[in-house]
């Protein structure tokens, strides 16, 4: 069983508990073979990090909430692309993470390592011009926000931009990259 008994040639096999490798796995081989494309996993992401978001009104503590506060921040003084990706990343984990499910948080991270692994660079290329990373920074801080007010449907109507600013931006480099 993929995810839950590992086998090594030579030693035997063994209970592991890699769920999150699993479901990355899967989905990267899907990916691979045309099963999935990014689309797909950008759905399947914004209706898990609307979920988390709910969830973290009620769980998240007053560290994540601070967390997540100084990531928008560090975000908005970045200039450099890769480290905007990696706090991007981590915005979107604290976030994860906030909402107190531990199967979200690892469907989630298996989403974000399939499009790590498939789709390079594509977080920097989304963050790329300072006008996509502002408009996508209002929308994080706005979520930052809208959780510390504990208020969901703020909080959703920012990943509602969000998600689609994203998805409209992968569209436009998709229809350039293929002519």
């Amino acid at each position: 069983m993929t995810g839950v008994i590992s086998s090594q040639q030579g030693s035997g096999n063994y209970i592991t508990c890699e769920f999150q490798k699993s479901i990355a796995e899967t989905m990267g081989m899907m990916f691979a073979m045309s099963q999935i494309n990014y689309q797909q996993i950008s759905q399947i992401r914004y209706a898990l990090e609307q979920q988390a978001f709910a969830l973290a009104i009620e769980q998240a503590s007053e560290s994540q909430m601070e967390t997540l506060e100084e990531l928008v921040k560090r975000l908005d003084r970045s200039m450099d692309e890769q480290e905007n990706a990696r706090i991007d990343k981590q915005i979107h984990f604290t976030l994860a993470q906030a909402s107190g499910n531990v199967l979200l948080l690892n469907i989630l991270e298996a989403c974000s390592g399939v499009i790590d692994t498939f789709i390079r660079n594509m977080r920097a290329e989304i963050l790329r011009t300072k006008e996509a990373k502002e408009a996508l920074n209002l929308c994080h801080r706005q979520i930052a926000e809208a959780l510390r007010n504990k208020d969901n449907a703020a909080g959703k109507d920012a990943l509602d931009r969000h998600f689609r600013m994203i998805d409209e931006i992968l569209e436009k480099n998709e229809k350039t990259h293929s002519m």
